[in-house]
């Protein structure tokens, strides 16, 4: 592409800010682009650190990545506010407002949603969604607010459904959020609802039976087999015709795409995501790249799985510069297997790596170093040496990207040869400490 191009990336989640990262220290050379980053929110939410938050280890800004910053150090323009579809003839974002960006490459990291699979939902008051995680700290204190009466005192039923990792992390934390909020006015009973007949969230059968232990070490009762139809003010109601009273639920369910993505016609697998090659590309003329939880393997799916999302930050950091320069693509090639870490609170973690299960303070060190080290890749605080970053107070540069002229694309993908991926030397993040919140995306805020 011999003209500038504008290039968009759609969402900021663990892939997205990484490439971001690296335009920090490595801007792009021999390159004329304008790179613009949309997302709901001024800043993103690193899931690895949600349950700490909630159990009081780390504060809310240990766990937030501050957008703006971000994008000013790497000479990137920030757009805020809910994109309502993806118009691909057009080559264009349209958001709720009415407002139009032009594009001449799209990435796509927008994350995934819980999927509610047609659950009747009577009160949504009574129903928090973990996702946007961004939201969830204040969403989850008016939840708080709403149910617990001036007076209210005694055993506090609180729900959890999604028997994932992530629902087990969150459940682990909840007691002492609920208890360091209200003091010692209320006793939370937790119960964490899963479909599956036996506990085992993908783990080897040893890890399994450690997080058993560890819920009922801190009396959280599991509730297996239970597919829920119908949430309303007095709590929840399964299939098979039993209750759970809950005077708050927390919905932790596993992913499907979200309803943006459904505005795009281009090939997608059975959960709604965007199907891709091993570029990472889900449509060539243009050139629109889904990464994350967005896009779906075509010839090797993976789990939905924050590891994967880190992972494929040298590759679309690459495969970008080489569509503006016409040069050959690399592939991803997902690993096989990664370090698993879950929070379970209390300052102990449990692990697994390679179906060897351990557990203990040491665990929980280890995964709190490297998801700090992960964090500290986009600390604005800490200005890189090759600092490219320009100030803009006025939202001048929000505007006229969003108004302004579009470059023409110079030159479509159909002769692009791919090769093979190979190492990465530029200072690759290694990924978060993976497993539970390690391993879940980023929030994009889409």
């Amino acid at each position: 592409m011999s003209a500038k191009v504008r290039l968009v990336l759609l969402g900021a989640g663990h892939t997205h800010a990484g490439v971001l990262a690296r335009l920090r220290r490595q801007p792009w050379a021999n390159v004329d682009v304008d790179v613009i980053c949309v997302s709901d929110h001024a800043s993103a939410a690193y899931s690895g650190m949600l349950p700490g938050v909630l159990g009081g280890q780390y504060t809310r800004d240990q766990m937030e990545v501050d957008l703006a910053g971000l994008c000013d150090d790497a000479g990137a323009v920030l757009v805020t506010g809910p994109v309502r579809r993806i118009d691909v003839e057009r080559r264009a974002l349209i958001f709720n407002d009415g407002r139009v960006l032009p594009f001449d490459i799209l990435s796509i990291g927008v994350g995934s949603v819980p999927t509610r699979d047609g659950v009747l939902i009577d009160q949504p008051g009574h129903v928090i969604a973990i996702k946007p995680m961004q939201t969830l700290i204040a969403r989850l204190d008016a939840g708080l607010k709403r149910a617990v009466t001036p007076l209210a005192s005694g055993r506090f039923p609180i729900v959890v459904v999604g028997g994932g990792l992530g629902g087990v992390e969150v459940a682990c934390a909840l007691t002492a959020y609920v208890c360091s909020s209200y003091g010692g006015r209320l006793r939370p009973q937790i119960s964490l609802v899963t479909r599956e007949s036996t506990f085992s969230a993908g783990l080897a059968p040893a890890t399994a039976r450690r997080v058993m232990a560890a819920l009922s070490h801190r009396a959280i009762t599991v509730v297996a087999g239970a597919n829920v139809n119908r949430v309303d003010g007095h709590g929840l109601h399964l299939t098979d015709g039993r209750q759970i009273d809950a005077a708050l639920t927390l919905w932790a369910t596993g992913a499907v795409a979200p309803p943006i993505l459904q505005t795009l016609n281009l090939p997608q697998d059975d959960r709604g995501f965007l199907l891709t090659d091993r570029t990472l590309l889900a449509h060539r003329d243009p050139p629109i790249f889904a990464v994350g939880d967005a896009g779906t393997l075509r010839d090797g799916p993976t789990p939905k799985a924050g590891v994967y999302a880190v992972r494929q930050t040298p590759i679309l950091w690459h495969n970008l510069q080489a569509v503006m320069q016409g040069r050959r693509l690399r592939v991803f090639t997902p690993q096989s297997s990664f370090l698993r870490l879950i929070n379970i609170g209390g300052n102990q973690a449990i692990g697994e790596w390679e179906g060897v299960s351990f557990e203990g303070r040491w665990a929980w060190r280890l995964k709190d170093y490297i998801d700090r080290r992960f964090m500290a890749a986009f600390d604005v605080s800490r200005r890189p040496a090759c600092h490219q970053g320009r100030k803009n107070p006025s939202g001048e540069d929000e505007r006229n990207a969003v108004h302004g002229p579009r470059p023409r694309v110079a030159a479509s993908l159909a002769d692009h040869g791919e090769t093979p991926d190979t190492p990465d030397t530029a200072d690759d993040h290694t990924g978060p400490g993976t497993g539970g919140g390690s391993t879940r995306p980023m929030e994009a805020g889409q």
